[in-house]
Order: C-alpha cells, then structure tokens, then sequence
C-alpha cells in the first residue's frame, strides 16, 4: 500500500528511537489494528481488502507529519511512530485524528466499506527503550482499547500488562484443569 516494508519500516523506527534516545527528544508509537477488516475480505474479496489497505495507508499518511513513519506490520495491523511530540496529549489527539479518519466510508470498487481501529500508544521511556518493548506495550495498550470498545486508544501503562498475564494464566490453568478431569459440576 505505498508504505516501507515490514524490514525496512522496522529499521528506520530503530533509528527514530536510537536517535531519540540520544538527544532526549520525545517519541510514541501508535499500534493500529483494523475493526472490522475481516468482514470486508470475507464478504467483498481479498481484492477490496488490498484497495481497503491501500486507502488506509493513504489515510494514515494523510493524518501525520512526513516526519513520522507510517508502517503496516503485516495484515490488518499498523504502527506509526511519532517523531517529538510535545505532550503526551499530542500522540492522543492524532490518535483521534486517525481514528476520524478511518472511521469514514471507503468507496471500493465492490462497494462501500466501514472499518474502524483500535490504537494502542506507548512512550519512548516509561520502561520502553528499544523498538521490541515499545511495541509490545503498544500492542498491550492496543488490546486494552479493543476490551474498551474499540474504535479507541488507550496508552500503555502497567496495570494492562498484568491485566494481559493474568489472562493467560487463567486460560492456561483451565486448560490444563480440562485435560486432568479437575472440573466438578456443582449446583
């Protein structure tokens, strides 16, 4: 859709985050999935859903400096990282930017199409200091804006993480109590 690959978009955010880093510029990555994408690739074709992407980069681009970086991670999912940003409120208002945005019909040429998104945004700093752990706290953030009702943001802090780890052990420990017959009925 007209954005770096997933190497080279990678790269150059190690770079935005190294340099950052370095001269105490401020920096957020914004984690974007797609609400809804399935829907248009299973009912208009893989086809709309490559010009549904194509429109959404283009829409992406559109709500950004050309200093930032706009990336697709691989299908529905999108970073943008967002080179000095003031406050932390800046990273907030372009994440309602983008979610505006996005949020407006998309003429396919298998019809319409509506599709929203869901952002997770984290801080360079706040325990994230490289590209791995920004994303994963992106990405955290990202899952909290979904249990929050999608088409939201939501930033990074703690509290999802531990959120995140507790679900995945209840989902562990069920499992494992499934295959050992540990579950009794009682009413």
């Amino acid at each position: 859709p007209g954005l770096p690959n997933r190497c080279l978009c990678r790269q150059t955010a190690e770079e935005a985050i190294e340099l950052a880093t370095r001269s105490g510029a401020p920096l957020a990555l914004l984690f974007l999935d797609l609400d809804r994408f399935k829907y248009v690739n299973d009912t208009q074709g893989h086809e709309a859903g490559d010009q549904l992407l194509q429109e959404i980069a283009a829409r992406l681009r559109a709500c950004v400096r050309a200093s930032d970086l706009v990336g697709r991670l691989g299908g529905d999912e999108f970073l943008v990282l967002l080179r000095e940003v003031a406050r932390p409120e800046d990273a907030a208002l372009v994440a309602r930017k983008i979610i505006d945005a996005i949020g407006q019909p998309i003429e396919l040429a298998s019809g319409d199409a509506q599709v929203g998104c869901s952002i997770g945004i984290a801080l360079l700093g706040d325990g994230n200091s490289d590209l791995e752990s920004l994303l994963r706290s992106a990405d955290t953030a990202m899952y909290a804006a979904k249990d929050a009702g999608r088409n939201t943001y939501q930033f990074y802090n703690s509290s999802f993480y531990e959120r995140v780890q507790r679900r995945v052990t209840l989902e562990q420990e069920r499992r494992q109590a499934l295959a050992h017959d540990e579950f009794q009925l009682a009413f």
